[in-house]
């Protein structure tokens, strides 16, 4: 009986079989490449941007190649460090992914596998419960049994891995030559700014946007003045009204000014590129508009603690006055 033991693993060592660790390489392969592959491309976008707006300029960079973008301007320099780092790491799991089996190969021995199971299944069926050799045989069954999930785990992962992963080490030379053929273009970023700029940054649009939010600071000091008048006079009602009133103003403010220091924030380089005159034009008047809001809050404030004050005064001369009546 010892011998059905022997006979039934020398069996086994004769099929296929694989473990988790296949599967799991398998699976962090292909995450790898997908990972480092989208970081990649996003940092050939921007540097296709950079360069192809650059050709376009009144003073491009003289270049035959990539690396001579990189030894004159310290963004690109930077960009394409970053870019083929994620690079290298893309040819290291493309190169381990070309090594794994093909699903067929890792499903190829499934029927001898199957088949020793069924004989040992067959076995057990017949076999005395207290057969000393039965715990042996149930243990290379349940072996066998994880063999098979795992095999088709393994099938599974590997047939999930995109065509695509197995040749993304190639995405980078090819992109790379199209930037260096392409003729130059300004980035959507810059034509963005371009539209942008008639609509908000022109002198006289500045000028009208900076009276708006005095005027706007006019009609918060009023609101602040009626609060406090309301407050001293315990109108309640009233000094709520004109709290909501001076909030509204402070919001429509607020969002006027929030519009203009997104534009400095996300477009600081293209208003630089801009004639001295008009970049220092657009600078001043941008700190001019945030300054006239950096003053209402503050003055709103103060008239918020004013408010609070008059009413609390007022309300303890009422006290008074009720108590000695």
């Amino acid at each position: 009986m010892a011998d059905d033991v022997k006979q039934y693993e020398n069996e086994y060592k004769k099929c296929r079989t694989f473990t988790k660790e296949h599967v799991k390489q398998a699976e962090v392969l292909s995450d790898r490449v997908k990972f480092f592959s989208y970081d990649m491309r996003q940092g050939l976008e921007q540097l296709e941007d950079i360069v192809l707006e650059d050709k376009a300029s009144a003073d491009p960079i003289e270049a035959r190649t990539i690396e001579d973008y990189a030894l004159v301007d310290k963004v690109i320099r930077e960009l394409l460090k970053d870019i083929q780092f994620n690079h290298g790491k893309v040819e290291d799991a493309c190169k381990e992914l070309n090594k794994l089996p093909k699903s067929s190969y890792i499903t190829a021995g499934l029927s001898t596998l199957k088949g020793l199971k069924k004989d040992i299944d067959v076995d057990l069926k017949s076999r005395d419960k207290k057969d000393k050799n039965r715990a042996a045989i149930e243990k290379l069954q349940k072996k066998i049994e994880d063999d098979l999930k795992i095999i088709d785990d393994y099938a599974k992962a590997v047939d999930k891995i995109p065509e695509s992963y197995l040749r993304a080490d190639q995405e980078y030379t090819t992109a790379i030559k199209n930037i260096m053929k392409a003729k130059g273009r300004p980035s959507p970023k810059t034509l963005k700014f371009i539209a942008l700029s008639p609509k908000m940054l022109t002198d006289n649009i500045l000028k009208k946007t900076i009276k708006q939010c005095e005027d706007l600071v006019k009609n918060l000091d009023r609101a602040a003045g009626l609060a406090v008048n309301s407050a001293g006079k315990l109108d309640d009602k009233k000094l709520q009204l004109h709290v909501k009133d001076g909030v509204n103003v402070l919001k429509k403010l607020q969002d006027i000014v929030e519009r203009y220091s997104e534009i400095k924030k996300n477009f600081k380089k293209e208003i630089e590129n801009l004639k001295e005159k008009e970049h220092k034009m657009i600078e001043s008047s941008i700190k001019k508009i945030e300054k006239i809001e950096t003053d209402a809050k503050a003055n709103w404030e103060r008239a918020s603690t004013a408010a609070a004050d008059a009413r609390a005064k007022a309300q303890k001369e009422k006290d008074a006055a009720e108590k000695n009546s």
